[in-house]
């Protein structure tokens, strides 16, 4: 429903190598590790590598738990570290119903009420590492999407599970944190809208009022003031 083409690989985290599929012929990976036994056994050198390259290079990476809680108990994702934003010594589990709540504007964040209800899940309640930033929190897990640019690339981890305690990511506003990240992480190119306003000269008054840009990526109002016969172009 979002535009998307979306594979999905024939193998687990733990058998994938770099190359089944290659993620040089995708915009974003979503590394999901969320169902027994892909938090238990290691990902490959050679898969790691190629994640770590491949977001050097300027590709997207999104993330879901148990991929921190298997690199602190299991010493699972060990060469890929720098790629993950949650810090593991800070590692917590809780679960429950709740609340998340969007603490910062960003292309991650568009489009979501500053509020919204979080059915049940579950995840990791710990903190991310210096440098990360912190879009969502919520009061059954802390810091529930983080965010951080990385080499030439984008990365993007929630601290739930997908699948254990209940499917979060179903609901409507979920679904569009998701479709979001996945933008953001791909570095779609964001379009631009030029708005040139003039206004004649009726009267001996100046204009004062505001003008609004919608579509369906951007919205916003701002204040606008003209003098007498003077055009202006405002540029999104």
């Amino acid at each position: 429903g979002a535009g998307m083409n979306v594979t999905v690989a024939n193998v687990y985290e733990y058998q994938w190598d770099g190359t089944n599929p290659s993620p040089s012929d995708f915009d974003v990976v979503i590394l999901l590790n969320s169902m027994y036994p892909t938090y238990v056994y290691d990902m490959p050198v050679s898969g790691q590598t190629a994640l770590v390259d491949y977001v050097n290079a300027g590709g997207g990476l999104i993330i879901t738990e148990w991929t921190t809680y298997e690199n602190l108990y299991y010493n699972g994702y060990t060469n890929m570290t720098d790629l993950l934003l949650f810090d593991p010594n800070q590692w917590g589990y809780n679960s429950g119903a709740g609340t998340f709540t969007v603490i910062q504007d960003h292309p991650v964040t568009a489009g979501l009420p500053a509020s919204f209800s979080a059915p049940s899940h579950a995840g990791n309640l710990g903190g991310v590492k210096p440098g990360v930033s912190v879009l969502v929190t919520g009061t059954v897990l802390n810091n529930v999407v983080a965010v951080k640019e990385h080499g030439d690339g984008r990365i993007v981890q929630f601290a739930i599970a997908g699948n254990y305690m209940g499917r979060p990511f179903t609901t409507p506003e979920m679904q569009t944190l998701l479709t979001n990240a996945a933008t953001w992480a791909a570095g779609a190119s964001e379009d631009e809208l030029v708005a040139k306003v003039g206004v004649n000269n009726l009267g001996y008054n100046e204009f004062s009022g505001q003008l609004r840009i919608d579509s369906d990526f951007y919205s916003e109002l701002s204040d606008l003031t003209l003098a007498v016969g003077e055009i202006k172009s405002i540029r999104y």
